[in-house]
């Protein structure tokens, strides 16, 4: 009997699954690359040797694994929206289900979640030559996970719209400086301390989660007269670093054409603190420069793949007015004199500290200073 068990498991392996569905709050929010994590674990805790020679272990409370997702930069609304909220400090906890999808697109298991919430974000690193897809990070912080029987169904048709993307394909402005020999940008995390206070703390936190903006590094040709140097050598060495010297800025991801957004970040006060020559095998001479950052936000309207308004109604307000006209896209980045007007009027922002200047910032839009 146990031998005739054995066989039929193993003439019917379940399959590897080729791509993932997410709902979220009964919803179907579409497919996603990559996924791992949201298992139950326990810590094991060792006591003190006991009368016996042995040291005893047992187990502390059973907790749940974080769940590493993987999207590409046109990711799902109800995800996008989801990001969007949570970088304006809109914390919300989600109910939801992951589901495997095999090489025929039917389900082969489902994990449920109940009241996850945004442990971090990363957006990918930029690289002019690089060849590789752009993709998104989003971990996520379960409160509990649960494997019920059966595969469950899919409440959509299983086929994806995404439109390719490549972490070649960016555009970098920053109010002031010439960005357009700018041809990689470091990898941006925005991490969230959820563990506010021990017990019950999704239900009732004690304080709202801690949120860490991480500094923008990029790297550009060298050029004779270079804007970027200039402002380093203004607001580093001569110490003109005041909060009204403070810039802003946007990124956008773009599509093969080198025009329409995906989706675009918005940098609020960018502070330059370091600039070094980089020493590599290029024939170009080329800087790294790192600049703070106070906040950062997401466009919440800038994905035309998602159902909303044409990205480039509101992505091209940047450029300088002789550059409007002409019909070739900027490549990598561009030269705005100024950004007192930001990329879009949608982007969703929050200070991560309370503004230091006269001028009042709303917590759900981004206001340029300028």
């Amino acid at each position: 009997m146990t031998a005739v068990a054995q066989t039929s498991i193993r003439s019917n392996p379940t399959p590897q699954p080729t791509k993932y569905a997410l709902e979220l709050g009964g919803q179907f929010a579409g497919f996603f690359n990559s996924f791992e994590g949201g298992d139950a674990t326990c810590d094991v805790i060792t006591e003190k040797l006991g009368a016996d020679g042995l040291a005893h272990k047992h187990l502390a409370d059973v907790k749940y694994e974080d769940m590493l997702l993987e999207f590409g930069a046109d990711m799902p609304v109800l995800v996008h929206d989801w990001i969007v909220g949570t970088l304006a400090r809109n914390y919300a906890a989600q109910d939801g289900a992951i589901i495997a999808l095999d090489m025929r697109s039917q389900p082969s298991w489902r994990l449920e979640f109940s009241r996850a919430m945004i442990r971090r974000i990363t957006f990918p690193a930029l690289d002019a030559s690089s060849k590789d897809p752009g993709l998104v990070h989003l971990t996520l912080a379960p409160e509990v996970t649960r494997l019920p029987p059966g595969s469950g169904q899919i409440a959509a048709a299983t086929t994806s719209t995404s439109k390719p993307w490549l972490a070649q394909n960016f555009r970098l402005q920053i109010d002031g400086l010439d960005c357009t020999r700018v041809d990689s940008i470091e990898s941006l995390t925005i991490d969230y301390d959820l563990e506010s206070d021990a017990t019950e703390a999704f239900r009732e936190p004690k304080k709202a989660p801690v949120q860490s903006i991480p500094n923008l590094v990029f790297t550009f040709a060298e050029s004779t007269d270079d804007t970027i140097v200039k402002w380093h050598e203004d607001f580093v060495i001569k110490g003109n670093n005041g909060a009204q010297s403070e810039k802003n800025g946007t990124l956008q991801f773009l599509v093969a054409n080198m025009s329409d957004a995906i989706l675009t970040l918005a940098f609020q006060n960018l502070g330059i603190f370091r600039l070094r020559r980089v020493n590599d095998s290029r024939s170009i001479a080329r800087f790294r420069a790192e600049m703070y950052c106070e906040a950062i936000g997401l466009d919440d309207k800038s994905s035309a793949s998602n159902g909303r308004k044409d990205p480039k109604k509101h992505t091209r307000q940047n450029d300088q007015p002789e550059l409007k006209k002409n019909p070739g896209p900027l490549l990598r980045g561009a030269y705005a004199p100024s950004l007192a007007n930001p990329a879009s009027p949608y982007l969703a922002i929050a200070p991560s500290s309370p503004p230091r200047s006269r001028e009042s910032v709303n917590p759900t839009t981004l206001k340029f200073r300028s």
